[in-house]
């Protein structure tokens, strides 16, 4: 084995150990934050909820997801569900077809008694495109006070019932003369549509599948809540550009009208437009507060849906620069050193993403080359601790008491996670070449659905 191959398993097991502390430190937040007490509001006193859904050819799921918030809103008088329909709709589906979301979102609206259905009457549009124009149709319909958040969801999330009473206590509890927090961020659970994959037939499909799923998990708890715990316990201290940066995620996403009108509303130009409101967020010193429930949401159950969708979040800190030249130039008074460091911290999160399966695929290779015992040992080693280890600890931790064929689950990690990693890293590369191609050749960029099978579908 040659120094640079030892070199880079020595990093790949020092980042394994990193992932393990930071997933028990999330294990200790969540006991020690979650209660299974909260379940009334006891009236709303003055803190109300509008619930954003943007949907585009939604209809074999939308209405259990309606159903599903109506019931948790009854509780918090004058909150509402605002379903988001969008005219690029009929470029999908034909009035009448029998698939017409805008339809029955109507209906929806005339079934339930808080629902609103606001439709954005123009196509080519993004999902920013539909929150924005929900956001001031309800800034224009509503008295807005201090106390309303908006909290933007997809169509397929289903939050943990007890979110929006926690949040609920959270602003309830501020002391008089005190500002409650701006914005709440809520993380994901993606073993939504586990049983769908669980009862697919091909071996090597179901490993990789599952292997991705138990990937966003282990994000979830190692990576974004540490670094959202990071933040949270820098709140009072000075802004300084060793800040922890912390990013945001279009689901899940509470946010106060104040924080909508400081950073402008979300963009409308950029590929994600949650990444570019996290950033703002950061520069601006408002603390993104971590939600200690989570959001069950679904994971693509076919390898080119999932590829297609790392390569659309790939965008989010690939875009980073791009974010930084549209936030001065919107905001001259904006101090361009400290605005540069959050934009490089974020940019480094597209290095990662790329960097890592091009090493793991080095060891690899060289691995294969040399044919060594030693080396076969050395790179499993590092396989087994950097990829299948933390993904395990992500199923145990979500499925807990009930998780049942653990060394199934295992098996499947060993045979599947390398595959998806290396596809995990293809699609970031796809979309840099694709940035450059926008960039050289004005080569447009389009953000297309992530088609995902759910249990409820017909």
């Amino acid at each position: 084995m040659n120094g640079f191959f030892i070199a880079v398993a020595i990093g790949f097991l020092f980042v394994s150990a990193l992932w393990i502390l930071r997933i028990f430190r999330t294990v200790l937040w969540l006991r020690l934050n979650v209660s299974e007490n909260i379940s009334s509001a006891n009236g709303n006193n003055g803190v109300r909820f509008f619930v954003l859904i943007p949907v585009l050819d939604e209809i074999d799921i939308l209405e259990n997801t309606i159903k599903y918030f109506s019931s948790i809103l009854q509780s918090f008088d004058g909150s509402k569900v605002i379903i988001v329909t969008t005219e690029e709709e009929y470029n999908l589906n034909y009035k009448g077809s029998g698939r017409d979301t805008v339809a029955m979102s109507k209906l929806l609206e005339k079934k339930y008694d808080n629902i609103i259905c606001v439709h954005y009457p123009y196509t080519g549009g993004k999902m920013a495109h539909q929150v924005n124009y929900a956001v001031n149709f309800i800034r224009g319909s509503f008295q807005l006070k201090a106390g309303d958040y908006f909290a933007l969801y997809n169509a397929d999330s289903r939050p943990d019932s007890r979110t929006f009473y926690w949040v609920w206590r959270v602003v309830r509890s501020v002391r008089m003369g005190e500002n409650p927090p701006q914005v709440f961020q809520q993380y994901g659970n993606y073993l939504g549509n586990y049983p769908i994959i669980s009862r697919i037939s091909n071996f090597l499909r179901k490993s990789i599948l599952l292997s991705a799923s138990l990937w966003q998990n282990r994000w979830s708890i190692g990576f974004e809540i540490p670094h959202s715990l990071d933040q949270f316990k820098e709140r009072n201290a000075r802004p300084s550009l060793f800040a922890p940066m912390n990013y945001c995620i279009g689901h899940g996403l509470f946010f106060s009208q104040r924080i909508y009108k400081e950073v402008g509303g979300f963009s409308e130009d950029m590929h994600n437009e949650d990444a570019i409101f996290g950033l703002q967020l950061n520069y601006y010193g408002y603390v993104i507060e971590p939600i200690p429930f989570f959001d069950v949401s679904y994971s693509p159950d076919s390898i080119k849906s999932l590829f297609f969708q790392k390569a659309s979040w790939f965008f989010g800190p690939l875009q980073a620069f791009d974010y930084y030249f549209q936030i001065t130039k919107n905001d001259p008074s904006v101090k361009r050193d400290r605005l540069l460091i959050f934009s490089l911290k974020l940019f480094s999160h597209a290095i990662y993403w790329i960097v890592g399966p091009s090493f793991l695929l080095f060891l690899f290779l060289c691995t294969a080359i040399s044919g060594s015992t030693a080396t076969w040992a050395s790179f499993f080693l590092v396989y087994v601790c950097f990829l299948v280890v933390p993904n395990f600890l992500s199923w145990i931790i979500f499925r807990g008491k009930d998780a049942t064929g653990t060394l199934v689950i295992f098996v499947y990690l060993l045979s599947g996670s390398f595959f998806f990693y290396m596809l995990h890293g293809l699609s970031g590369w796809l979309s840099t070449f694709r940035y450059f191609g926008f960039v050289v050749f004005n080569y447009p960029i389009r953000k297309s659905k992530t088609l995902i099978l759910h249990e409820h579908s017909n």
